[in-house]
């Protein structure tokens, strides 16, 4: 994996709760770093759920190992590219050469 490999920009952001004007609360991302990394689609397929036929994407994103990512790596971790949002499944820090994270994506439908 060479540095030509990571082209795509994507915005690492954490969603938390916000306080609402009607008293409640809302869920809100707030943007993070940006950060080069190679993102590509891993299977794509579509389900049937309660009579709607959904689409389901897996999607695979690969950066680097930095001590800043290790920290953002947490449940309500989210990710942009292209205006689209992903929620983190998972990730594996895969350690070779060069040590790189890979994180497994789904598209967050509620954004």
């Amino acid at each position: 994996m060479g540095l030509g490999d990571m082209r795509q920009i994507v915005i690492f952001g954490s969603v938390g709760k916000v306080p609402a004007s009607s008293g409640g609360a809302t869920d809100e991302m707030s943007p993070g770093p940006r950060v080069h990394g190679r993102i590509r689609k891993k299977r794509g397929g579509r389900n049937l759920s309660f009579g709607d036929i959904l689409g389901e994407e897996g999607w695979e994103l690969k950066v680097r190992y930095s001590e800043a990512i290790k920290a953002m790596l947490k449940p309500n971790l989210r990710i942009v590219y292209l205006d689209e949002v992903f929620i983190v499944s998972s990730w594996t820090l895969v350690e070779e050469k060069e040590m790189y994270y890979l994180i497994d994506l789904n598209i967050d439908r509620k954004a």
